[in-house]
């Protein structure tokens, strides 16, 4: 099924009342204004969809009777929050053409702007956050002047966003931290998120998990430069404190490293050595070596 509201804090706040009344659902899709306009220019859907905020859901049963009055008790609970145009698949085609539209949400939303590439992230927070976290987002996306689509698993509390800057990034993982959240919900920390650790793990908790990733891949094997960055792997809390005979029989196992990290790396070695190149050339030499 799939309902439109007035913005997507009423939406949000709809689903936690719908999951508070243990109906039936087997997922609840947040899709933003924007969502559903990129799905009406991308073309594939069978439909025009309202381009508002809305919500699609997933209904599950033992029996067509009780899939039915869950969908009735969503229909009864949704209005209560502004919901509007409540439309339930009469068939299983039907539904699964109504999911594919969800589904596609990464090309539709490069119709949006001719020409562009998508890049998706995602934060998670307790579900009672939610709303207002959604809300603080796309004020953000709006005041910004960015181009982007919302979209989420608002059943446990995780909203995607893409083709966000850096900043618009940043602002949604902090606030989502100061929620008791979490920076990602599915998509992993990797490189870009590595540096909110500290501050939603806390220290020790960091520390604790490098000294296990050092203790079983003491070479830095396994995922190299990746969470930890490698500095971080190596034990150096920063580039000026680089030890080269640490770091030099170490390094030639490191094979993904951002330019920028190798610079640094590279500068505080040039210091302390008579290697004379810049970090990613030496590391790359190293890594060849």
């Amino acid at each position: 099924a799939i309902v439109q509201f007035p913005d997507v804090k009423k939406a949000t706040e709809a689903v936690i009342d719908v999951m508070n009344r243990g109906v039936g659902i087997q997922c609840v899709e947040l899709c933003d204004s924007e969502f559903m306009r990129s799905t009406n220019l991308y073309g594939a859907s069978q439909r025009k969809y309202p381009e508002a905020d809305s919500l699609f859901f997933k209904f599950q049963g033992p029996t067509p009777a009780s899939i039915l009055e869950s969908a009735r008790i969503v229909k009864e609970v949704i209005k209560k929050h502004g919901g509007t145009g409540f439309e339930l698949a009469r068939s299983e085609k039907e539904a699964n053409d109504l999911w594919a539209d969800r589904k596609n949400a990464l090309y539709s939303g490069l119709a949006l702007v001719e020409g562009c590439r998508g890049w998706s992230t995602d934060v998670c927070v307790p579900v009672s956050k939610l709303p207002a976290l959604v809300y603080e987002t796309k004020k953000d996306i709006q005041e910004l002047g960015i181009v982007s689509t919302i979209v989420g698993h608002v059943g446990d509390g995780t909203t995607k966003s893409s083709r966000l800057p850096g900043e618009v990034v940043h602002r949604m993982v902090e606030r989502a931290i100061k929620m008791e959240g979490t920076c990602t919900g599915e998509h992993g920390v990797g490189i870009g998120k590595r540096e909110y650790l500290y501050a939603e793990l806390g220290e020790g908790t960091v520390e604790l998990m490098r000294s296990i990733k050092k203790t079983i891949d003491p070479l830095g094997l396994f995922n190299p430069g990746k969470v930890s960055g490698v500095l971080r792997v190596l034990g150096v809390r920063s580039h000026s404190d680089v030890d080269p005979v640490l770091v030099l029989p170490i390094i030639r196992n490191v094979t993904a490293v951002s330019r920028q990290e190798g610079d640094k790396c590279g500068e505080a070695l040039n210091a302390k050595t008579n290697v004379n190149m810049k970090g990613w050339d030496f590391l790359g030499t190293a890594w060849r070596l």
